[in-house]
């Protein structure tokens, strides 16, 4: 049921192309639909339309009509032809677009912070900018398996000496793309090295490998600081990376254990100080290894193993406002 009040409410989110997305499994379809549904006037747009026009952002927004079965993996959304639209018009919009974060992705969080004295943005757009996902994460780091952020092959090589198995990974990636596995006196360590310092200008990341990850890497979901709900994801046999993208399987769990909830209640107060509203933090044997807040992933499992719908637990708080 819809709030008094809140039924005008217009929301947008700023997306990929939709040709891009898994429509069956997407956390911003989950949204979308649940905007609609709710009686909103939902607007999509993607922020390579984005523009300034005397001091107003811009965007070539469609309005949905309705909503099919996106179940099918075909696109669900009928909608407007495209037109002009001013961002300052919305009242929530949601940065949802998926990295990289590169200089697009940080531009697009300089024209989004000029609208947030009329608009809501979620995630707050310079917190997103100021605390990428494995950087803010550090300052958690007593909660953390022990990390390297470094380009100095030497501090790798003496990382990798002291941990014997690590973990190497881009600063700004996601999906489990660029994941490697490091073991000590491996022949190919140096190669890998070497392909890092090719492709990424920035530091990367050199983790101590946590063997327990057979297991699963739990994704809990934080809303407005506080846990709302999570899934475990399981990797492949001879694989170490348990994104769903590359082919984790999602399991369910009774409940949290105590250092996850600890996780939780430590970092929750400052994801709701810097405006992260959605985050989706990434966990191994009770080990914090990321904190998602660019465009957090997990609402779909999550529904699909407890019938439990994280993204109108989002609108009912976010109605309380309006």
């Amino acid at each position: 049921m819809v709030s008094e009040g809140v039924t005008n409410m217009k929301v947008a989110f700023q997306i990929d192309e939709l040709e891009k997305i898994n429509f069956a499994n997407d956390s911003s379809v989950m949204l979308i639909i649940e905007a609609f549904t709710r009686g909103y006037e939902v607007a999509i747009y993607h922020p390579d339309s984005l523009s300034i026009y005397e001091n107003n952002v811009f965007a070539d927004m469609v309005i949905l009509t309705d909503i099919q079965d996106p179940t099918t993996n075909k696109t669900p959304f009928i909608h407007s032809l495209p037109a002009k639209t001013s961002l300052q018009d919305m009242d929530i919009i949601f940065l949802r677009q998926d990295p990289p974060f590169d200089m697009a992705y940080i531009t697009s969080t300089f024209l989004l912070e000029k609208v947030m004295d009329k608009v809501k943005v979620i995630n707050n757009p310079v917190s997103v900018r100021n605390a990428p996902e494995k950087l803010l994460v550090t300052n958690f780091s007593h909660l953390m398996p022990s990390t390297l952020i470094t380009r100095n092959p030497l501090e790798i090589h003496e990382f990798l000496n002291k941990h014997q198995q690590c973990v190497i990974k881009p600063l700004y990636g996601n999906a489990g793309a660029d994941v490697f596995f490091l073991k000590k006196n491996d022949f190919n360590v140096g190669a890998i090295i070497n392909y890092f310092l090719f492709t990424f200008k920035e530091q990367f990341i050199i983790q101590e490998f946590l063997p327990k990850v057979h297991l699963g890497d739990k994704r809990l979901i934080l809303i407005n600081g506080e846990y709302a709900g999570g899934i475990n994801r399981v990797p492949q046999p001879h694989d170490i990376r348990s994104n769903m993208a590359v082919g984790g399987v999602a399991t369910g769990f009774e409940k949290l254990t105590p250092k996850e909830e600890e996780i939780c209640k430590t970092i929750g107060g400052t994801l709701k100080d810097l405006g992260l509203f959605f985050v989706g933090i990434d966990v191994i044997d009770g080990y914090l290894t990321e904190i998602n807040v660019t465009s957090p992933t997990g609402l779909r499992a999550i529904q699909n193993f407890y019938n439990l719908n994280l993204a109108s637990t989002m609108f009912d708080l976010l109605e309380e406002v309006f």
